[in-house]
This record gives structure tokens, sequence and C-alpha cells, in this order.
């Protein structure tokens, strides 16, 4: 249920469309099948496959996350590309939730909502640097809101200096979990994160500035490029 599909091998969003349109020629950008207009009084409008869907499936959670994050960009005047498409070196086709330009950079915004592996979540953000994009990781806060701390937090716990961004009724907040060593870039501590989910909200971030970074997985050694936001102290 992306916002966006091919007509006549263009790009085109759902916000420019009304009832007149339907039965225009819609088109996957992943498979290239058919797809429809869906008009709801209650969600965002969406394209929606006609008959079988692909990998170009979302949840109504994972589009609103979309929805939230690339209106808060726009409020800013942000340049930006939700539902962007890129090819991998194997030539295979995927989807950039929202690609945020900031001229000789770009951004990659992953929304999470549903349950993620640390692997795919690693394999995905080295797929991206490789395209040369700094890689910021948003999750649903209610999703993610069981006792138990998933090994996808505990990698991003990781790269992001100990804080992991979600998304919580509508606003952006980074939560650090208080049962861990805090990140020293100096002294290379070892992250020993606990299975009890004690957290504390920071701030509220207003203003998307980005801060990007090229880190190290303390625990794999990995590097990875990956995008912050620039924040005052908030603990």
């Amino acid at each position: 249920m992306p916002f966006t599909a091919y007509l006549n091998g263009n790009t085109v969003l759902i916000s420019s469309f009304t009832e007149l349109d339907r039965g225009k020629d819609f088109r996957c950008k992943l498979c290239n099948e058919k797809m429809t207009l869906v008009f709801s009084s209650v969600y965002s409008n969406h394209f929606r496959h006609l008959v079988s869907s692909c990998g170009n499936y979302e949840t109504i959670e994972h589009l609103m996350m979309k929805k939230t994050l690339s209106e808060w960009l726009n409020k800013f005047n942000y340049t930006y590309e939700i539902e962007a498409l890129i090819i991998d070196d194997r030539e295979i086709k995927n989807i950039i939730d929202i690609l945020v330009d900031k001229g000789k950079t770009k951004i990659a915004i992953e929304c999470q909502h549903s349950k993620l592996s640390y692997w795919e979540a690693d394999l995905r953000t080295r797929n991206l640097n490789k395209k040369g994009f700094f890689v910021l990781w948003v999750l649903d806060h209610l999703t993610f809101a069981s006792n138990k701390v998933t090994d996808l937090e505990k990698f991003l716990h990781r790269i992001y200096f100990g804080r992991v961004y979600y998304l919580l009724h509508n606003r952006l907040r980074p939560i650090h979990f208080v049962r861990v060593k805090r990140y020293n870039d100096y002294k290379d501590y070892y992250y020993t994160l606990k299975r009890t989910r004690k957290k504390i909200l920071g701030k509220i971030i207003d203003k998307p500035l980005f801060l990007l970074k090229i880190v190290t997985d303390i625990k794999t050694k990995e590097k990875y490029k990956i995008a912050m936001f620039n924040e005052k102290k908030f603990w």
C-alpha cells in the first residue's frame, strides 16, 4: 500500500489523483503489476495491487509513519523523495521509505513498524551505505514497547551512540536504555544491554537538524554511515 506508483513510466503521488482518475494504468514500482487507487476517510489514501502483492506491501501503521515524517520534513522545507526506488549490486529493486536530499549527501530514512531481525537491518544499512546513503532508522514505539529489548534495538543502540529513535504519538523521540554502559568514543566500552527494558525518554525532537557520522559497531567492528539528530543534551 504505497503512496507512489508508476504512470506512463513516471513516478506519481496518490495526492495528485481523485476518483475521476480511477482506471488509469497505475503500476507497482517493484513488480510493474497493476495498481488501483484507494481513498480512505480514516487512513491516508494509497495505491493497492489489483490482484496479488509483491514485496511492496505495507501495513497502515507503516504508511502512517511515512506520512508523519514526510509532513514533518515538508514543514521545514526539506527536499525529499518518498518511496525512492533503488537497485542494488545484485540488480534487486528496493524501496527507501524517505530519501532526504542534502546536496552532496543523501539520507535514507527507514521507518520500521513490524519486527525485524538484527541481521536484516545490518544488511540493509550496509547496502544503503554502499550506495553512498547515510541511514537513519526510526522505530514505531507501539511495536517495540514490550519488556524485552530486541536484537535490532541493541544494534541501533550501539551505532547511534546510546539511543534509539522512536515515533511516539506522532512525535519523534530518542530513548536511552538505562542498563547499558554509555558509549565512549575514546575508551571503547563494550555494551552489556540487559533484557529488562528500563528506559528514559529524551526530549521531543522538534526540528530535523541532521548530523552525519561514520561510526564503528563496538561489538562487530563493522563501520556504518549513519544520520542522527543534532540534539542538545537530553538525558
